[in-house]
């Protein structure tokens, strides 16, 4: 009966997270800051979104997959008002190519995956905010994060390297 209550409970908590993510996201979107970011974007050529977000695990970022009419797609970076990185979306694996593997990597150890989003380093000198822990792991100027449950039914974040997948910082929650 504990099993079953504490199963119940997990389900519970993992969609609530989720609606919450949704219902946060949605809420950015609405925002002046990320309509000027995505203006900023779509002024550099002539794109369409294909997928937006923001990353938070470090300077607050805007995030952007445009694709242009000739079927070439470039990720953007958008951090105060200024696009940071701009990068040819075949320099790194897909998402979809990504998440595959991890679900059956058995370093990472997936066998849910909630999300995923790239992220550029920022300079902090600039910056209002701590310096993110992986950052001291690595000098990649972009990384991608994971989130999801491992093998051991624990939520799991993971840190890779953009352009090669090389995992930079693993940890769960406990």
């Amino acid at each position: 009966m504990k099993r079953i209550f504490v199963g119940i409970l997990i389900v519970i908590l993992i969609v609530a997270t989720s609606i919450l993510y949704y219902v946060s996201i949605q809420n950015i979107r609405h925002t002046d800051e990320y309509i000027d970011a995505k203006k900023l974007a779509l002024s550099d050529g002539n794109y369409h979104v294909l997928a937006e977000n923001l990353f938070t695990n470090g300077p607050q970022q805007y995030v952007f997959l445009l694709e242009n009419d000739t079927n070439q797609r470039f990720w953007y970076f958008i951090y105060k008002g200024e696009i940071v990185k701009k990068v040819n979306h075949t320099d790194g694996i897909s998402i979809e190519k990504l998440q595959d593997q991890l679900l059956t990597d058995d370093t990472v150890a997936y066998t849910d995956i909630y999300y995923t989003i790239p992220g550029a380093r920022i300079d902090l000198a600039a910056a209002e905010v701590q310096e993110p822990y992986y950052y001291q792991l690595t000098d990649s100027d972009l990384i991608w994060e994971v989130v999801g449950r491992n093998t051991r039914d624990r939520m799991q974040y993971a840190y890779l390297d953009f352009y090669t997948q090389k995992p930079i910082w693993i940890y769960e929650l406990k």
